[in-house]
């Protein structure tokens, strides 16, 4: 079983919903990063949210990341998604600890890139609301990108385990009637939760977007694959130490020892000799 973004329509396509199921790919997160209690549940619901932003993207080139910068223990996360259905994440401080979402991250600010092959990428940035990344997200969409929007993220955990991890997305499109509007606030005032929806009814996805929206004829478009992916390499470390300058790598030289480079987003770890450093040293002339 693989996890899943389901993309559909209803109400004559004036609604468009996306569910993503992440239970797999949240498990491989936390396995990669050890987090525990809070910060994993912070995590997991990040990387829901980052796959539902990924589904508003066309083309396959495309690349959004998700930042939260905040002033609480956890300093914040980061994760990246694609429109191929790979994506990653880290939570800046993995030890930190605290009760509840809010208390461990704090206030602090989204941040939303969207690279879709302009000359520059588009960028939204919005206030954290109260370690709330749903909310977050729904006033992201109302407020920056002009979109209706209505946002469900639910995490269950039962120690170390992912039960489930799931979400949606509702937008309206324009000119929607209405009628319509009445009919969804409804609906969303009673729906369940995401993960509830998901341990009661499993990969059925038809029917669990029928439970979300049921005053509505629901029709699927379709069914992509997401996963955890990191695409790290030794290239791409290399390329971070030449970063750093050609003063930087003379300290390194300097000090004559082999060098440890790490990934944030899966903790590989790649080392680079002193012979090796000579030769980035020379590339970053």
């Amino acid at each position: 079983m693989s996890d899943k973004i389901i993309t559909a329509t209803a109400a004559d396509n004036q609604i468009s919903i996306t569910f993503c199921n992440l239970t797999e790919t949240c498990a491989e997160a936390l396995r990669l990063h050890g987090l525990k209690e809070t910060a994993a549940q912070a995590l997991c619901e990040f990387l829901v949210a980052t796959a539902l932003v990924s589904s508003t993207m066309k083309n396959d080139t495309d690349i959004v990341s998700l930042v939260v910068r905040s002033q609480g223990p956890g300093k914040g996360i980061t994760a990246m998604a694609n429109k191929k259905g790979e994506i990653k994440g880290y939570f800046h401080e993995a030890t930190a600890t605290a009760p509840t979402i809010e208390e461990l991250l704090g206030p602090g600010f989204l941040t939303i890139t969207k690279d879709i092959g302009l000359r520059e990428p588009y960028t939204g940035t919005m206030s954290l609301l109260s370690g709330e990344i749903a909310a977050t997200l729904t006033s992201y969409f109302a407020e920056s990108e002009q979109i209706p929007s209505s946002c469900g993220i639910g995490v269950e955990l039962e120690g170390d385990k992912v039960k489930a991890a799931c979400g949606f997305l509702i937008q309206l499109m324009p000119d929607t009637d209405l009628e319509t509007v009445d009919a969804l606030e409804r609906d969303l005032a009673r729906h369940p939760e995401p993960a509830e929806l998901y341990l009661q009814f499993g990969t059925d996805y038809r029917l669990i977007i029928s439970k979300i929206l049921p005053g509505f004829e629901v029709t699927i478009l379709k069914e992509e694959d997401i996963r955890w992916h990191c695409d790290c390499s030794p290239e791409k470390m290399a390329k971070a130490v030449i970063a750093i300058g050609k003063e930087g790598i003379e300290e390194l030289l300097e000090e004559g020892q082999d060098v440890e480079v790490g990934c944030a987003f899966c903790n590989s770890k790649y080392t680079f000799t002193p012979e090796d450093l000579g030769e980035l040293y020379e590339r970053s002339k």
